[in-house]
């Protein structure tokens, strides 16, 4: 029943909710950010002076008055419940927030029925489509519909390149991350890696597999004696990430996106130095500017050709899918 003197949550705040519930964030994390968001926000009572427990059954109240609460839990619900016990270790609290009655269902019909949220998320767009096909397997719709969700691993990599690059790379070797439940994650630099891992070895039942760069052999060390049977440790044999990246699709890349400028060709690399200060070099002679990492990333993505991957890149895109 819902207490008295709290406010509806908008629409669109519920549709934001039930996004940041379905997020890859540990259970507990994402439920408490939620819950108090939705106790301070809308309810009348002073969240200091509630206890936990009283902080969720506020939210969940609030939630599913606003969201339409019909007093039945439907297949959605149950599947989410099942997704975050396959994925997360779930200790006292999370378990706390898990057996919570949030009917999600009024949401998901919503948004299937709402053809301006054709750009929806996919965590969210997944439970459109399991709304719809309630008796179709989640994976099954997952693989059709390249869903990533329900995941089934995780690739922690040194940073941003790999990140943008790798999940398009892999699909054009014929391994569709999404199709496959594959999350990719960056740790914001190799010295993180460690550190990220070892917070998730606490959290994340998933399978995960770990991408570094030749140079980050001290991280290599930390991590090696705590790595599970069930995960993978790569270091990259031919430097950084950049390094693996098939050069005629550097070259072709910079061509296509610098046509006005002078041409550039193989021989402008020089073999023995790393591509990131090959690149540098060949953006300072021919006048394209500032290197950044990122950018030339993104433009990278867009000229990705199957033909072009081989060697250590696609070795290590057969790894993440057989692991």
């Amino acid at each position: 029943m819902e207490r008295k003197n709290s406010k509806k949550i908008p629409k669109e705040q519920l549709l934001l909710s039930l996004d940041r519930l379905t997020r890859f964030k540990p259970t507990a994390d994402k439920y408490a950010r939620v819950f108090n968001d939705i106790v301070n926000r809308y309810s009348s009572e002073n969240i200091k002076t509630l206890s936990p427990q009283e902080v969720c059954a506020r939210a969940t109240d609030i939630f599913n008055s606003s969201a339409g609460f019909e007093g039945t839990c439907t297949h959605l619900e149950e599947m989410l419940k099942e997704e975050e016990r396959a994925t997360f270790f779930q200790d006292e609290e999370s378990e706390k927030y898990l057996k919570t009655r949030l009917n999600i269902a009024p949401l998901a019909a919503f948004l299937a029925s709402n053809d301006a949220r054709k750009e929806m998320p996919l965590n969210l767009k997944r439970l459109v489509l399991s709304f719809k096909n309630p008796n179709i397997p989640p994976e099954v719709l997952r693989e059709k519909y390249s869903l990533r969700w329900p995941l089934e691993k995780i690739i922690l990599c040194e940073g941003a390149t790999e990140e943008i690059l790798l999940e398009e790379l892999a699909k054009c070797a014929g391994y569709d991350f999404c199709k496959n439940g594959v999350y990719l994650l960056g740790a914001g630099g190799k010295n993180q890696v460690a550190r990220k891992y070892y917070k998730m070895l606490n959290e994340v039942r998933l399978p995960i597999f770990i991408l570094l760069d030749s140079d980050a052999k001290e991280t290599e060390k930390l991590i090696a004696p705590k790595l599970r049977a069930c995960d993978a440790l790569y270091l990259i044999k031919g430097g950084e990430f950049e390094d693996i990246l098939p050069e005629s699709l550097i070259v072709r890349t910079l061509n296509a996106h610098f046509k006005n400028y002078i041409q550039c060709t193989n021989q402008d690399f020089d073999k023995t130095l790393p591509q990131s200060k090959n690149l540098k070099e060949i953006f300072r002679q021919k006048g394209y500017g500032d290197f950044k990492k990122c950018e030339f990333a993104k433009i990278l993505k867009t000229h990705i050709q199957k033909e072009e991957l081989d060697g250590e890149l696609f070795e290590i895109i057969k790894m993440i899918a057989a692991l």
